[in-house]
């Protein structure tokens, strides 16, 4: 990832140019070979790739790939941009054209919010549904190496796209952690409960204004 992240830093409107003549409108996956997934994934997001095929392509690497590495790279990239947007109303197509778990009522950012809270929280009940992890556990527990390390960056990520329902949900779930996790989650929630504050003191009027813009 360093290569990568050099070249964001060096000229990130150049990378993102680039970067965006891969993802072409018409909805096909991208043709990236498999040496270069975790990087590409990783500098959409780090350049803020705003892009519905590229979302797109993001929410398949956690579905379907069964690298554990890619998905927590993809996990990231995706709170990256999703951060950057004050509304994911523009991705309600591409979520409707994936088949996740969840019910049809859902919003988008709800929808992403709440599939990494299942990742951090391991919920297997959820997770045997994304055909990738489903195929490729070995050990359900969540506490093998790679599955801490994608369960550390849904946790990251929360930080940036979570919420008073993310702050309850966790809550429980949290004792049962090992000490790496529940350290990760103060942050994350630290995070989540400054951005929580910032927003009330900002009049609704103007949030709803605020996300009308980006629609």
């Amino acid at each position: 990832m360093a290569a990568a992240e050099a070249l964001t830093l060096f000229d990130a409107d150049l990378i993102a140019e680039k970067l965006r003549a891969l993802f072409l409108d018409d909805g096909a996956a991208p043709a990236i070979p498999d040496h270069a997934v975790n990087q590409i994934a990783y500098s959409v997001g780090r350049v803020r790739l705003r892009h519905a095929n590229v979302y797109r392509w993001l929410l398949l690497l956690l579905h379907h790939n069964s690298c554990f590495i890619t998905k927590a790279t993809a996990l990231q990239s995706l709170a990256w941009i999703g951060i950057a947007e004050a509304s994911l109303s523009w991705l309600d197509d591409v979520i409707r054209s994936i088949d996740l778990p969840y019910p049809p009522g859902l919003g988008t950012h709800e929808i992403v919010r709440t599939a990494i809270e299942d990742i951090a929280t391991w919920n297997r009940v959820i997770l045997t549904k994304l055909n990738s992890f489903a195929g490729s556990m070995q050990d359900w527990s969540g506490a093998t190496p790679a599955a801490l390390n994608l369960r550390r960056t849904a946790i990251q990520a929360l930080g940036l796209i979570g919420d008073g329902h993310t702050l309850e949900r966790i809550q429980h779930d949290i004792t049962a952690w090992p000490l790496t996790l529940r350290t990760e989650w103060h942050l994350s929630s630290l995070n989540i409960n400054q951005r929580l504050y910032q927003q009330a003191a900002i009049p609704a009027e103007q949030r709803a204004a605020q996300e009308q813009r980006t629609r």
